[in-house]
């Protein structure tokens, strides 16, 4: 599958720069998989039903093998020793391997098949067919998996007659067992037709289930793109939005500390929109240590009660608690003013995560307040709400300060 792109990039009269022309091409080789599944499946039941021929003919004819001249019957024994292998190892072997098997076998099964009665030294008064006619069957099966239908067809009608042309060429005429076995033979041509019907339907089911695994991947990077989109957004608001409204309200040079914040946003930003989420976990330690840092960093003289549980966390519910929490500081650090007291409490385990922030400002009354502001309903509540299993919760009112409570429980 390939796939073309080409473009001009026009610059503005007068801007000193060139009209810039660009051509990508891109060729990517996409293997079939439903073809490959579905023939991986049906060679080795073929494989398998060869081993039963095998068990159940081949073997009765081992009292004939001393018919055939030495080199006929090494040859036989590498054709059963071949669709034995492709049925042992036939779902784990590459598709090289199993090709090249599919293809030794019938090829030099026929070729047996047709010197036959020149490898003949047994007795002239009943001669016995070749034993490898036993596994016939299995041989004019293989090549459904590598040959179109006409030439199928054509290559198990051919193996059909080559006994009886072998013994008219060897032995200047058609041994009885022969004459009585070809007609049963020549049935495997009906064989045939169906395996072709049933590879068929096999490709289009296997087609069918890649297809829906493609879909099923795209929509989940869709989904973690979106995420990651929305993670950026958080980002640019919880970080970028509060240096720059602060820096709005200065009248002279940035203070220091302004500079250090707006450093931190920025690396912030750039680990975001460069290192998507972590499905990992986090030990519960580590994770309570990560959230005091996190708090510490917002409102260092805040008094923080932090207790964990043995266990892990996942990574991902950490991520949304800890931006929730540290909107929530930011928010009381804007508005109840950084002489407000605050604690914060934190609680962490392998089931449930609860991070309560209280401070003693002087509130305000949150029908006042539009909740489609990007700090409160997606910064906080709605960062809460899109971590399964996470809620938010906030209490505050006119003179009695304000409290945010975030929790999460698997």
């Amino acid at each position: 599958m390939s796939n073309g792109a080409e473009g001009t990039l026009w610059c503005e009269p007068g801007s000193g720069l060139r009209t810039i022309t660009f051509r990508s091409r891109v060729t990517e080789s996409v293997p079939d998989r439903g073809l490959e599944a579905a023939d991986r499946q049906l060679g080795w039941l073929m494989s398998l039903a060869g081993v039963v021929l095998i068990a159940t003919y081949t073997s009765g004819a081992v009292a004939d093998w001393y018919a055939f001249a030495t080199w006929w019957n090494l040859g036989g024994v590498v054709v059963l020793l071949i669709i034995a292998g492709l049925a042992v190892a036939g779902r784990v072997l590459p598709m090289r391997v199993l090709r090249a098997g599919w293809r030794a076998a019938p090829i030099l099964g026929v070729i047996l098949l047709a010197t036959g009665f020149l490898a003949y030294r047994g007795p002239a008064e009943t001669v016995v067919p070749p034993w490898l006619w036993t596994v016939e069957a299995v041989l004019v099966s293989y090549p459904v998996l590598w040959l179109r239908a006409l030439p199928s067809v054509l290559f198990a009608l051919g193996s059909a007659s080559l006994p009886a042309l072998s013994g008219w060429l060897f032995l200047g005429s058609v041994p009885q067992s022969v004459v009585i076995g070809t007609p049963t033979h020549f049935s495997n041509v009906g064989l045939v037709a169906l395996l072709l019907g049933v590879r068929g339907q096999l490709i289009r089911l296997r087609r069918v289930e890649a297809l829906a695994e493609r879909q099923e991947l795209d929509q989940a990077r869709a989904a973690a793109q979106a995420h990651h989109r929305g993670v950026l957004a958080r980002l640019v608001h919880d970080e970028l939005l509060s240096v720059f409204t602060a820096a709005m309200a200065l009248s002279g040079p940035a203070p220091p500390a302004m500079r250090t914040e707006a450093r931190d946003a920025v690396a912030l930003l750039e680990r975001g929109a460069s290192v998507a989420s972590d499905d990992g976990q986090q030990t519960t330690r580590e994770a309570l240590a990560g959230l005091v840092e996190l708090v510490r960093g917002i409102a260092p003289e805040c008094t923080v009660d932090a207790r964990p549980m043995p266990g892990t966390v996942p990574t991902a519910v950490l991520e949304g608690i800890g931006g929730a929490a540290a909107e929530a500081l930011r928010n009381s650090m804007r508005h109840a003013g950084p002489a407000a007291s605050r604690e914060v409490t934190v609680r962490v385990g392998p089931d449930a995560v609860r991070l309560m922030i209280r401070d003693d400002g002087p509130g305000f009354d949150p029908e006042s307040v539009d909740l489609a502001r990007m700090g409160i309903r997606d910064s906080v509540l709605g960062r809460m709400r899109a971590l399964p299993g996470g809620r938010a919760e906030l209490r505050t009112a006119p003179g009695t300060g304000t409290e945010v409570v975030l929790e999460w429980t698997r």
